[in-house]
């Protein structure tokens, strides 16, 4: 699991919006402000000092709970408390039922967890919300790989090259799903 949580990190940097401010101090707590930490514990976070961005985002969240579970939760996984970073998905889900990245993020630390079946349901709610998430789609077929499910995990990795003819990962786990599962 420990060799998983830096490559799972860097997927969800792909995806985590960063801006250029650097301090929310100050703000009152106007939703200005709140948008402020937001941006602040974007801006630490890039930076690597994730106990910062956690603070600043609980800040943003104290101002107005709208704001900042995603960051937040991204934060907690990048330092390895996976448990809180779960909790603030499911609280980014219940402000957001059609926040993709909180479903894919979760996915995410469930996967780390071992959870795949946890991990399979939540990709599978960020492709119905987003259905050209290519990534997701790879991601998903990996786990349907991992349970032994070829079937699954092919129809995963074609739906990837619709989407994204050139991408070598899901060729390539596609090629050898087709070879386990005709016994080669």
């Amino acid at each position: 699991m420990k060799k998983m949580v830096p490559a799972i990190t860097l997927l969800m940097l792909l995806f985590t919006a960063c801006t250029g401010k650097t301090s929310a101090q100050g703000q009152g707590s106007t939703p200005e402000a709140a948008a402020s930490f937001l941006d602040s514990g974007n801006t630490y976070y890039e930076k690597g000092d994730i106990d910062k961005a956690i603070a600043d985002y609980t800040q943003a969240i104290s101002i107005d709970p709208n704001y900042a579970y995603g960051g937040r939760g991204v934060s907690y996984f990048n330092k390895g408390d996976i448990d809180k970073a779960i909790a603030d998905y499911i609280q980014a889900i219940s402000l957001e039922p059609k926040y993709a990245r909180a479903y894919y993020n979760r996915g995410l630390a469930f996967h780390a967890m071992g959870d795949l079946d946890k991990a399979i349901e939540d990709y599978t709610q960020t492709i119905s919300i987003d259905p050209n998430d290519a990534t997701t789609y790879r991601l998903r077929g990996y786990l349907y790989r991992e349970k032994g499910d070829y079937d699954q995990a092919i129809a995963d990795w074609e739906a990837v090259l619709k989407i994204d003819p050139n991408n070598a990962d899901a060729k390539q786990g596609l090629e050898t799903a087709w070879k386990v599962r005709e016994g080669y």
